[in-house]
């Protein structure tokens, strides 16, 4: 996205989401942009060795998804599709673990919000806290650790407008 529409994009995020996403971007190649000045709200999102995958249950890749998994990983977006049970989940989890990757694993639904993908706000004591959703923690953690993997359980259970969050993300232009 060329910076004339990043920061015009920018204009419309909440404050607190700005603070935010400075707080997951000011990681990497961001010197444009300006931390926003009017905000005291602090930033935490989920540990990042819970992320790791340590004890994998067992798991006999008789489709060979790890195969497909290595020649894609990091490359291009997955989308698996299969009949329930049949271990799509399981496979990335034990490839997570194997090349001992961070996961970050969201449960989809048509319940799901904005709020749980992008982060919210919560009061504690006197204090706001932003807590990251799964979408800049992945990056964040992406950002920590060099990759991560974004599992995301039932995404076509989404809502339309719930499942544009994720435009920015697998843009195929990165």
């Amino acid at each position: 996205m060329p910076k004339t529409q990043w920061l015009e994009w920018l204009k419309n995020v909440p404050i607190e989401e700005q603070t935010a996403l400075f707080e997951v971007l000011s990681r990497t190649t961001t010197r444009d942009l300006e931390p926003p000045q009017q905000s005291s709200v602090k930033i935490t999102r989920i540990p990042t060795q819970d992320l790791f995958v340590t004890n994998a249950p067992p798991y006999l890749d008789i489709f060979h998804l790890h195969d497909v998994f290595r020649k894609l990983a990091f490359k291009s977006n997955i989308l698996l599709k299969g009949p329930k049970g049949d271990g799509k989940t399981l496979s990335v989890i034990t490839y997570a673990a194997m090349t001992n990757t961070p996961l970050v694993i969201q449960e989809c639904s048509e319940d799901t919000k904005k709020m749980d993908l992008m982060g919210s706000q919560t009061l504690l004591g006197d204090e706001t806290i932003f807590t990251l959703g799964c979408i800049p923690a992945a990056i964040d953690t992406a950002n920590e650790h060099g990759s991560v993997i974004l599992l995301l359980e039932e995404i076509s259970a989404l809502t339309p407008q719930t499942q544009k969050q994720f435009n920015v993300v697998i843009d195929f232009r990165r």
